[in-house]
């Protein structure tokens, strides 16, 4: 579906509650914007997951991303995730409708979360499917915060980085060889990972796709 079309439908329709899904790059934070505008209060799951995770069990933030997106790691971690998002989750909704943004894998966490046969309820995925597109968003989160460590790019984009050929960016500013092919390697693996990701999405929920 494209974004104009889901824009509207979901204005016009106001379900109480909008989840956004996706890769990083792919726009939820914009959309999540955009329904701000309309009414709806932002929830960013990214928040949840260090307040109630990070935090209270001292973990590197990759690690409890991983834990808690995508059911890996010591249940104990998954379930202070979920426990702390059903309840902002439902407060915030008792009061208005809301939009919550994060990148959620796996259906058993999701369905914890908004439970099995959530009403008024939407789940919106953007998937990347244009390398160019999706590859230049890449680059932009990159060139924006790279330097000063505030790209907000994941764990698995900053494992490809060759360190020599970051530092090498930071001394002199200039996009080199070795941090396109990064960018360019981690677009390629991201969209076939989001296929797959949405595909077991599909299993358990309803969802709307956005490609991107």
């Amino acid at each position: 579906m494209k974004e104009e079309a889901l824009e509207k439908r979901i204005v016009d329709q106001k379900p109480r509650i909008v989840y956004l899904s996706g890769k990083t790059c792919t726009g939820k934070t914009t959309f999540a914007d955009f329904l701000a505008q309309h009414g709806y209060v932002k929830i960013e799951l990214d928040k949840i997951v260090t307040e109630s995770v990070v935090l209270p069990f001292n973990l590197i933030p990759g690690d409890a991303f991983v834990n808690a997106y995508r059911d890996e790691g010591p249940s104990e971690h998954a379930d202070a995730f979920i426990r702390a998002a059903r309840e902002e989750i439902a407060q915030a909704a008792s009061e208005s409708p809301v939009v919550i943004e994060g990148a959620v894998a796996k259906v058993r966490i999701l369905k914890e979360i908004f439970g099995e046969g959530t009403k008024d309820f939407a789940f919106v995925y953007f998937h990347p499917v244009h390398l160019e597109i999706y590859s230049g968003r890449i680059r932009s989160r990159f060139l924006a915060g790279a330097h000063d460590g505030t790209s907000g790019l994941p764990k698995d984009f900053w494992a490809i980085v060759d360190p020599h050929d970051l530092a090498l960016y930071k001394e002199t500013c200039v996009l080199n060889q070795g941090i396109e092919k990064a960018i360019l390697a981690y677009a390629q693996r991201s969209m076939r990972e989001s296929k797959e990701r949405l595909k077991h999405l599909k299993s358990g929920f309803t969802v709307s796709v956005v490609p991107v």
